[in-house]
């Protein structure tokens, strides 16, 4: 009977034995949650999820935290040496530095109703990788990570959860509006935040329009103001209205400064690949040279190898230009001569178009020009193939 009773006692204390009793302990660092959705009205959650994570592993038998002070110092110490590395390789190389067994590192994206989270967690000895997830949006979520994390590190199972931790970590967001001031040179264009017309601009490049009241989170402020204004999309040179994505934070304030300008004033600049327009004298400046690279990209997105150069004279009433324009690799040479009845050329090469001229109409001095233009480009272009809507893809 005593020999029974022995028996008895001794089963009843290993079934009182914590499970995790043979377990050696492993040290355990967490480097970090990340906001991976990146939308700033839940940035908030990262120290939820740090600090519960945190409070359940240090409850786990088996598991010793590693002081998160030294892990900030490490990466702060060891930034340029940890960049190149993989994930992985700066998981290991960090659990190394602060003396872990196993490295751990969060994410988290908002999915709507709620919110899926992932743990990388490394060995670092060895270097394999392990990933847990869960999705939801309450306290119980996040025990439930933890408690996957524990079997990751060790195999352990423990419960974390708990019935008065259906509490909804959502309810801590912070969702004051925000507001976005936009400034504008144009005079009465629309303005419309994610396709909703909310105003006019005021026209005056110093004084904003107010737009209050704004959800956080990323919204696309768009200004109209008819065929003729707006922004170019390059290199295919389509017409657009002038359009920004902006992030709002919560109570937070956004400034835009919208660059719309009249279609054809940027056509105009697109245009001229080179400008030379220049006076000789007699009894002064008599001679000049010049030499520029005018290489561009054309509409199709292709480059178009382009360059000029040349010089000017004159002297004893008598005038010369001489100019070698290259263009994709070949060379075109042009010679003008105020005593020769012919002292200006007008020509087309490829997807440009010279203007040479040099003129005496007074015995003391000539004028010279050089004009270079691209022909897929002109004014009035955006009549013919008209605006495309807003210019943020």
């Amino acid at each position: 009977m005593k020999r029974i009773s022995s028996v008895l006692l001794l089963l009843l204390l290993i079934a009182a034995m914590p499970v995790f009793s043979a377990w050696s302990e492993s040290a355990v660092a967490l480097s970090g949650i990340e906001n991976a959705g990146g939308d700033p009205r839940y940035d908030y959650l990262a120290g939820i999820v740090e600090g519960l994570l945190l409070f359940d592993l240090s409850r786990a038998p088996g598991i010793v935290l590693v002081n998160r002070s030294s892990i900030d110092d490490v990466l702060e110490e060891q930034r340029l040496a940890l960049t190149g590395l993989t994930r992985e390789e700066k998981s290991v190389q960090i659990g190394r530095l602060v003396g872990a067994d196993v490295l751990i590192h969060g994410s988290y994206v908002f999915m709507g109703g709620d919110v899926l989270f992932s743990l990388t967690i490394t060995d670092v000895e060895s270097g394999s990788v392990r990933a847990v997830s869960e999705r939801g949006a309450t306290e119980n979520t996040l025990h439930r990570l933890a408690e996957k994390s524990v079997a990751a590190i060790n195999g352990g199972r423990i419960s974390f959860t708990d019935p008065d931790s259906g509490r909804s970590i959502l309810s801590f967001q912070d969702e004051k509006p925000g507001e976005i001031l936009l400034y504008s040179n144009l005079v009465d264009a629309e303005i419309r935040v994610d396709g909703d017309f909310i105003g006019y601009t005021t026209g005056d490049s110093r004084v904003p329009f107010a737009i209050t009241g704004i959800s956080p989170g990323t919204h696309v402020v768009e200004t109209d103001l008819g065929g003729d204004f707006g922004v170019v999309r390059l290199p295919e040179i389509s017409f657009h209205n002038w359009s920004a994505k902006v992030q709002v934070s919560p109570g937070g304030r956004s400034v835009l400064r919208a660059n719309e300008r009249h279609f054809n004033s940027i056509l105009y600049d697109l245009q001229q690949l080179f400008r030379l327009s220049e006076t000789l004298y007699s009894d002064g400046k008599n001679e000049m040279s010049f030499r520029d690279d005018l290489s561009f990209t054309d509409r199709k997105g292709n480059s178009v190898a382009a360059a000029v150069s040349g010089e000017a004279r004159f002297s004893e009433s008598r005038g010369t230009l001489n100019v070698v324009y290259s263009y994709e690799g070949e060379e075109h040479s042009f010679s003008l001569d105020t005593a020769k009845p012919d002292s200006s050329i007008e020509t087309e090469i490829g997807l440009s178009s010279l203007r040479l001229s040099i003129e005496s109409r007074y015995t003391n001095s000539c004028s010279v020009s050089v004009y270079v233009d691209r022909t897929d480009v002109y004014q009035g272009l955006h009549r013919e193939e008209g605006k495309q809507g807003a210019g943020v893809p």
